[in-house]
Order: structure tokens, then C-alpha cells, then sequence
């Protein structure tokens, strides 16, 4: 969706030469401020973010798997994840869910894997709460995440899947 606008103007070529650099670019600004928000020190920060960026899988993916080249959001959606389990506003769970759509809307493989570490992120948290009340504002934070996002990925989701109904009944009534 990001190219659409740079396809009219410069084609497809320059179109997806950008997004693999914004990938690049953005991947690795996400993987300096997940890594300067957990350690606070801005070096460690900083190479953290470099050897996101430019690491082998990532690097592999530039031979035409746009999908998998599209990381560039799963250290957003940690750092949101971790800030709002450790917080108190929703502002942060309501940005985890905007980067949790974003990936999945680039690679289901990788929402895949986001969704397994919320859970033993989250399942570390309820265990690291002391009330009863830390972990029912946990489980809130998760719920409010999960459902905004459920919520946004049905609206491109259902669609897809009430058009493949369609073009299969379609097939099946010209045999």
C-alpha cells in the first residue's frame, strides 16, 4: 500500500527499490529504539539496530520475498507490546495492535511468531504482577490489544475470504 502512490509516478522498479530501503531504514530505527528503550544505553542501541537491519534472513529476502523483506515492524510492535504491559495508559496497547495489523498485513509468518512471544511476554507479566489488580489491568492491556487488532484485520480479511467463497460457487456452476 506504501508504493502505491510512487507506482503511478516512478514505476514499479523504483517503487520497489524503495521499500526494500524503507524496510532497511525503518527495520533498523524500530531495533535501535526497542533495544534503547530495554537497555537505555544508545551504542548497544545503535548496533542492535545495525545487525537487525542487515542480518543474513533479512538480507536473503531482497531476492523477491517483499512479504518476508517487510520486517520493519516487529520491533515497533515489541517495544508498544513491553511499553504497555509495563505502563499504565492504553495509548501503547493501542499502537502494539496498529503494528501487530501492519505485519500482518505484510507476512502471516511473522504475525505468527508475534503472536507467541505476547503470550510468554504476557504469561511473564502475570507472573511478575504482585496484586490481583496488575493482572487484571495485564489481561485488559492484552484483551484491548487483541481486539482492536482482530477487529481491524477482519475488515481486510473478510472481504477475501466472502470473494474466494464467490469465485468458487462461480467455478462450480460453469462445470
Amino acid at each position: 500500500l506504501l508504493s502505491i502512490p510512487f507506482q503511478s509516478i516512478f514505476g514499479l522498479v523504483f517503487s520497489y527499490n524503495l521499500m526494500v530501503l524503507f524496510s532497511f531504514v525503518v527495520g533498523g530505527y524500530g531495533a535501535y529504539l526497542l533495544t534503547h528503550y530495554l537497555t537505555g544505553h544508545r551504542g548497544a542501541a545503535f548496533v542492535a539496530g545495525m545487525i537487525f537491519t542487515l542480518s543474513p534472513d533479512h538480507l536473503a529476502h531482497t531476492l523477491g520475498h517483499l512479504n518476508q523483506i517487510a520486517l520493519e515492524w516487529i520491533p515497533f510492535y515489541v517495544l508498544f507490546l513491553l511499553r504497555a504491559l509495563r505502563g499504565r495508559g492504553y495509548r501503547d496497547a493501542l499502537l502494539a495492535s496498529l503494528f501487530l495489523l501492519l505485519t500482518a498485513l505484510n507476512c502471516r509468518y511473522y504475525l505468527l511468531f508475534l503472536l507467541l512471544f505476547t503470550g510468554l511476554a504476557l504469561a511473564y507479566h502475570l507472573v511478575q504482577a504482585r496484586s490481583l489488580r496488575g493482572r487484571q489491568e495485564l489481561l485488559v492491556k492484552a484483551f484491548v490489544i487483541g481486539m482492536t487488532f482482530f477487529v481491524a484485520y477482519c475488515t481486510n480479511v473478510l472481504p477475501t475470504i466472502s470473494e474466494a467463497r464467490r469465485a468458487r460457487q462461480a467455478k462450480q456452476q460453469s462445470y
